[in-house]
């Protein structure tokens, strides 16, 4: 009965496979593009209050003619940007953002406010403080080519404040200058997706077939991480077992404390932007006994 309770989330992501400074980060980001295989390298820097993004994308090769975000609250998050070389002002239209006056090999900068009020996405999703720590919705901030072809990839390294650790759905790859750095694959850019930022320290769970990326946010009271990661990595045992293997190999896990609701787990969702994810929006304050109990994960 406990591993039947278990499929629900997990299940769940497990089918999707089938389907520093003010901005640490940014001063020592190249002004071109990086030679050798076409890969766009995007350069993120976030201040130590978590609220402002500053963003270097330098294209290799022949830059895409615009670049798009999934949220119609990114207008209203965007607070600045413009070409590298030169200086010419960009701005956004609605969700895309033509690159005129970029050259081959050329870069963009571009600032966001995460922490801007939304007016249109209200749902679970959307950027948020939890506790400390940042939650951000990838399609406020993140603005790529609607298109990546085949041959061409995109990277994401990230320049970080002192003590702040990030977390993302894209694979990981080898640190870029000593940053972490992040493939983005080739999903579709209008799917959800969120990049967490704060003072965690991103758990591996490894369960046979994969190693989950497990990152607990803030929480007051905190979390018992050490319960958390029994209840996630149980849960995805079950799955395994189930299956034989877990399908996804380097899944994102996170967890955010701070539900109100007289059960463990009130809500949680799969998410398929990048490569697929679980959240789980928690009451923390409910015993561990509640959490193996529950369907959701």
């Amino acid at each position: 009965m406990r591993a039947l309770r278990c499929l629900s989330l997990f299940a769940a992501l497990s089918a999707s496979c089938a389907s520093a400074p003010a901005h640490a980060g940014l001063d020592d980001a190249p002004a071109g593009g990086v030679a050798g295989p076409r890969v766009h390298r995007y350069f993120v820097g976030i201040d130590p209050d978590l609220r402002i993004l500053k963003v270097r994308a330098c294209f290799s090769g022949t830059p895409p003619e615009q670049l798009v975000v999934q949220s119609l609250d990114a207008p209203l998050a965007f607070v600045e940007g413009k070409v590298t070389v030169g200086a010419r002002a960009l701005q956004p239209n609605g969700t895309e953002m033509r690159l005129k006056g970029v050259g081959d090999n050329g870069c963009i900068d571009y600032t966001v406010n995460v922490a801007s009020r939304m007016q249109h996405d209200h749902s679970g999703n959307s950027s948020r403080r939890v506790g400390r720590d940042a939650f951000t919705e990838v399609g406020l901030w993140f603005w790529r080519p609607a298109e990546v072809p085949a041959d061409v990839e995109i990277e994401v390294s990230f320049g970080l404040p002192d003590g702040v650790s990030v977390s993302t759905p894209w694979q990981p790859v080898a640190p870029l200058d000593g940053k972490p750095t992040f493939r983005v694959g080739h999903g579709a850019y209008d799917r959800p997706a969120a990049v967490a930022f704060g003072r965690f320290a991103e758990r591996p769970v490894p369960v046979p077939g994969a190693t989950l990326r497990l990152a607990i946010l803030d929480g007051n009271p905190p979390a018992d991480a050490a319960a958390m990661e029994r209840w996630i990595a149980d849960a995805a045992q079950s799955v395994a077992a189930i299956y034989g293997r877990f399908p996804v190999p380097n899944p994102q896990v996170l967890v955010l404390p701070g539900a109100r609701a007289s059960e463990p787990t009130p809500w949680a969702y799969v998410v398929r932007g990048g490569q697929a994810a679980a959240h789980f929006s928690i009451n923390q304050r409910r015993p561990l006994r509640e959490f193996v109990e529950d369907w959701t994960a």
